[in-house]
């Protein structure tokens, strides 16, 4: 079996010569939306992470000035200041408190985003006809790279068994080949006369 080289490929073509039916221009789109997809989906995993992490200092603010408004509510038992003080750091307490919320649900909001950008699911439901990531996430792409993948394989199996029939038929041939050679010098110097097979051949002189 003799093989070619073909040289440098482009993605392009390499997917054309394994089976791809769509055009280059979908062939490109498909490409680029899959990466700008990926990209989302990991700006959004990493804006709902980054959401998070306000929401534990937010935690940590608020617990510290409620702590603060304690200390300060204690030690203002009989001063003026320092009521205004506990008053001051209860309110921030509460304003932190309320960040905390606000951060909480960006964290929530952030990680449905990087859900649907990922697998085209918020909470576990598959995204709406209305919602950009429907059709337009990662696990969408991956599925039709999947299926184009597999079209590939399904025509490189059809074309090296259409090979290997070739190569038999081929095979074959020769020995066919072989056998008339080899019926041809059999009756080589023989001639049919009347019916009958005459051996034809020269006498010594």
């Amino acid at each position: 079996m003799q093989t070619k080289n073909v040289g440098h490929m482009s993605a392009w073509s390499l997917a054309r010569s394994r089976g791809y039916t769509g055009t280059r221009e979908e062939f490109a789109q498909l490409m680029a939306d899959y990466a700008n997809v990926a990209e989302r989906a990991a700006q959004s995993a990493q804006e709902a992470e980054s959401a998070k992490e306000h929401v534990d200092e937010q935690t940590q603010i608020a617990l510290q000035a409620a702590q603060d408004a304690a200390a300060s509510a204690q030690s203002a038992s009989g001063a003026h200041e320092d009521a205004a003080s506990a008053r001051t750091s209860a309110q921030n307490a509460l304003q932190s408190e309320n960040d905390a919320l606000n951060y909480k649900n960006l964290a929530q909001r952030q990680a449905e985003n990087s859900e649907a950008w990922a697998v085209g699911t918020r909470d576990g439901v598959d995204v709406g006809i209305a919602d950009e990531t429907y059709q337009n996430n990662a696990k969408y792409y991956a599925e039709q790279t999947a299926s184009a993948k597999t079209a590939a394989e399904t025509a490189q199996d059809g074309a090296e068994t259409a090979q290997a029939a070739a190569e038999t038929a081929a095979t074959n041939a020769e020995a066919s080949a072989d056998r008339a050679e080899t019926a041809a010098q059999t009756v080589e110097g023989f001639t049919v006369v009347d019916g009958l097979i005459c051996c034809v051949y020269e006498e010594a002189v």
